[in-house]
């Protein structure tokens, strides 16, 4: 999306994905600066985590009076660990992205007089952001927003307590207001409200139907409200109970989308980390010594899945000289190797690949293989097919792919098994197994 964005096209308008447009604008102006160089890109998400742990810490700051320095710092190596250790948090995603957005304008929000409005329009640009990498954050922001109106009720007649406030919300409206106008200005306004607004309701209310994610964040929600209670003091200060109503929307964002996913929890980390850090701290003074020794173990014994990335990311350099190691290369190499740069390739999984190959993908719908799966969004992507059996179909039988890239064993997740079986039949029909590349199956059309 963010490629095909830096060559003139709008996003929704060639490609499509159910993602709103700040994410693709984040990867599309690091096209534009460094190319194609990954290494960089990825050095950016590093900064993305290291900017969020600094913001974390400055939050814990302003969190509560004298808190102790140690515990503050501490946020700030949590949110570091949590946010970059497991497998399901190696790439640099949008929660990476939207956070730290929501991170740096709350810390605006918190630092700032209550009567400050220049300091609230910009903490509400930062949030505006935050929802326009990520829409879950709506509710986030909602929260808040209704935390901050209560917390003026008392003095209402005031319009003074009323401005920082109506500055805020106005950031927020104003962010979301300019990235509709590059469609409205080219009277494509309606694929903006069809991709951005329509598009993720119609899927959260498919969704919302699964009450799974209820069974984490209820009770979490329930020990964080009662720990608060139970805590002497801790309620007291703004800033905390501010953390709260925040952490609180994040996780009925969870419960709406009817699953929680291991990136997911990105969101609401920081939050965790802050509130229950600074829960501990109440009336504590700071165990120094044994906290460096915790510190110490957890810096030491954590970053398993990152010892493993060294360890196989080595190995591969051994046993194949390239610094780059997982399926989309190995395909990449493979294309290559064979001559069939503009091959058609249809990707079922691993299709960064044709980031790296700079080829389109087979169909609009077909931008991410999950869409083929969610027929709630055809309407929304200016489709003419409008569910996934046509469009599978359209794809095998007039488009014709020279090759196909599935998981090995897996084509899509087993609750779709009418697509599945639709899928494997082409396969048998009119593909022939080429090459295992890994975990990375490839098709070859006959002849």
């Amino acid at each position: 999306m963010a490629q095909s964005w830096v060559k003139g096209n709008l996003p929704y308008t060639e490609l499509w994905d159910l993602k709103p447009p700040i994410t693709f604008l984040y990867f599309a102006l690091q096209l534009l600066v460094f190319g194609k160089n990954l290494v960089l890109i990825r050095l950016m998400g590093v900064l993305l985590v290291a900017g969020s742990a600094w913001f974390t810490y400055r939050i814990a700051d302003l969190l509560r009076p004298q808190l102790p320095e140690d515990f503050k710092r501490l946020t700030a190596v949590l949110v570091v660990l949590l946010w970059s250790l497991f497998g399901t948090m190696q790439g640099v995603m949008s929660e990476h992205i939207s956070t730290f957005f929501l991170l740096w304008g709350l810390w605006l929000l918190l630092r700032s007089p209550r009567s400050s409005f220049k300091h609230a329009f910009l903490s509400g640009l930062l949030m505006g952001l935050a929802v326009m990498a990520k829409l879950n954050l709506a509710y986030p922001l909602l929260a808040m927003g209704l935390f901050l109106v209560f917390e003026r009720l008392p003095n209402w007649k005031q319009i003074k307590e009323w401005a920082p406030l109506i500055a805020w919300g106005s950031g927020v409206v104003v962010l979301i207001i300019s990235t509709y106008m590059p469609y409205a200005l080219e009277g494509l306004g309606d694929i903006w409200c069809q991709s951005v607004i329509e598009a993720p309701l119609a899927y959260g209310d498919v969704q919302s139907h699964s009450w799974e994610a209820a069974l984490i964040c209820l009770p979490m929600a329930a020990l964080i409200i009662l720990g608060l209670l139970r805590s002497t003091g801790f309620g007291e200060y703004r800033s905390a109970r501010l953390l709260v109503f925040g952490l609180l929307g994040i996780l009925f964002s969870f419960i709406q989308a009817g699953r929680i996913n291991g990136h997911y929890l990105l969101q609401a980390y920081p939050f965790l980390v802050l509130l229950l850090v600074s829960f501990f701290a109440v009336g504590r003074s700071a165990p120094r010594k044994r906290l460096k020794q915790w510190a110490l173990i957890l810096l030491l014994l954590l970053p398993i899945e990152t010892y493993r990335e060294y360890y196989l990311w080595f190995q591969n350099k051994v046993e194949t000289g390239s610094w780059y190691r997982g399926e989309s290369f190995l395909l990449q190499s493979y294309l290559e190797e064979k001559k069939e740069e503009e091959a058609r390739v249809f990707y079922l999984h691993f299709h960064t690949t044709s980031f790296l190959m700079g080829t389109p993908p087979v169909s609009r719908a077909g931008t991410h293989p999950s869409n083929l799966t969610r027929d709630e969004l055809f309407p929304y992507m200016r489709n003419p097919r409008t569910t996934s059996e046509e469009e599978i179909d359209f794809i095998f039988s007039s488009q014709k792919p020279d090759y196909v890239v599935v998981k090995k064993n897996k084509i899509f997740f087993k609750k779709f098994p009418e697509l599945n079986a639709q899928v494997q039949a082409y396969l048998d029909q009119d593909y022939q197994k080429e090459v295992l590349l890994d975990r990375a199956l490839v098709y070859k059309r006959k002849d």
